[in-house]
């Protein structure tokens, strides 16, 4: 194929609806790769494709977890989640009552217990929106409890319905993460709780509000924190480190919070689905490193440190007003926005997905930006910059700095006019 018909090809893939496009997909045809860099059509085609295989490719995990519920042959899953798959949301048994491992071997023996615990097991897609790299699934699960198995409550139909929605990033076709969240911990606890009674923890929270809705949690001796889920972390400097967490009371139950090897981990130790804000507000004496996976926002009006990591995958958001530090580096993948304001010395700041980096009112003497698929990334820089922008990417900078760039496909480096 020459260019003038890569080009063409490119054309009519970039006309297509988003439906039209998976359809091809399914289909097989792929011919829209092979115009990457071709022009600005094809660039554009690139990053709608790649958005198109990712929601294909959704589909296919989903038809591949009912196929493994129907027949109980679970190496259907190796075909579309990577063989170092993480699930950042692990179940528990309902035999144990133990977390399965959040490995793909993990999902295995999850999957297993389900169908055997619920014989029709079946998950049917209400919706699913993709960017880049990146999808949300919302969806049903329905089936009918074998009473053989798990004993079903008095006046508890054994039918279930439960909505819940999952977020998933995908690397060469394959699922590599995912987190989820549903309503069955809060409207079948009892079937759970009747199942296996999970290991009693000796409490450690203070209730820091009369309705319930808030706890403080032991924490101390880190200088770095992750945020896994959703939920806002809005982070304080001071002295005194302590964590508190809004939210209701049996969401409260779910969220895990543990210090190990210098790293605050919050989590969900269950998955659960709530209508109500959760809302960490955490004070820390100095901070050299944010990692946010899930759609979680992490907000600091103030933050002041020597070198700063942010790593960020997922749907998320990371608002830092005021930052102060020598070093920032920041890695960041998926539909993720972050927004910095400051001063530093240098950042070098990678970004993937559909990801936005604003860093407007961030100044900053050196920096080294490397975008790539549709991200796009605002710098201020007054010395030296590092430009690459691949796909259908854009760094704009605002000054006057000595500029090394690098460009492929449609990809942009452009001084802010």
């Amino acid at each position: 194929m020459d260019e003038a018909q890569l080009s063409r090809a490119a054309k009519r893939m970039f006309a297509m609806s988003r439906r039209s496009a998976l359809r091809r997909l399914g289909a097989g045809s792929l011919a829209a790769g092979a115009a990457i860099g071709v022009d600005r059509q094809a660039g554009e085609a690139q990053f709608s494709f790649t958005t198109a295989a990712t929601e294909a490719a959704a589909r296919r995990a989903i038809s591949a977890i009912n196929q493994a519920l129907r027949d109980g042959d679970m190496s259907v899953l190796d075909m579309v989640f990577a063989p170092g798959y993480v699930n950042r949301t692990p179940r528990q048994s309902l035999a144990t009552g133990q977390a399965f491992s959040s490995d793909l071997a993990g999902l295995h023996a999850g999957l297993t217990e389900v169908r055997a615990a619920v014989p029709d097991a079946v998950i049917l897609v209400d919706d699913i929106v993709a960017a880049g790299d990146t999808a949300a699934i919302r969806a049903t699960f329905r089936g009918t409890l074998d009473p053989a198995v798990v004993a079903v409550p008095t006046g508890q139909s054994p039918r279930l319905r439960i909505g819940g929605a999952v977020f998933a990033r995908f690397a060469g076709g394959q699922v590599v993460e995912s987190w989820e969240y549903d309503e069955a911990a809060g409207r079948y606890g009892a079937i759970v709780q009747d199942a296996a009674a999970p290991p009693t923890a000796v409490p450690t929270e203070e209730p820091v509000s009369d309705d319930g809705r808030g706890e403080t949690r032991d924490v101390r001796d880190f200088n770095a924190i992750s945020l896994q889920g959703v939920g806002t972390l809005r982070i304080a400097q001071g002295d005194t480190e302590s964590l508190s967490i809004e939210a209701e009371p049996r969401v409260l139950e779910r969220i895990a919070t543990e210090v190990s090897d210098g790293t605050l981990f919050i989590r969900p130790d269950r998955s659960f689905t709530t209508r109500e804000p959760i809302v960490y507000s955490l004070t820390v004496d100095d901070l050299t490193r944010i990692d946010l996976s899930g759609a979680g926002q992490i907000e600091a009006p103030v933050l002041n440190t020597d070198q700063l990591q942010v790593t960020v995958s997922g749907a998320g958001s990371v608002t830092i007003d005021e930052l102060t530090a020598d070093l920032l580096e920041v890695e960041a993948s998926g539909n993720v926005t972050m927004m910095l304001g400051g001063t530093v010395d240098s950042q070098s700041v990678t970004l993937g997905g559909a990801g936005t980096y604003d860093a407007t009112n961030l100044a900053s003497r050196l920096a080294a930006v490397t975008v790539d698929a549709a991200a796009q990334a605002v710098v201020q820089v007054s010395e030296r910059l590092e430009a690459t922008a691949s796909g259908a990417s854009s760094i704009t900078y605002i000054g006057d700095p000595d500029v090394s760039e690098s460009t492929s496909g449609v990809g942009s480096v452009t001084q802010a006019g």
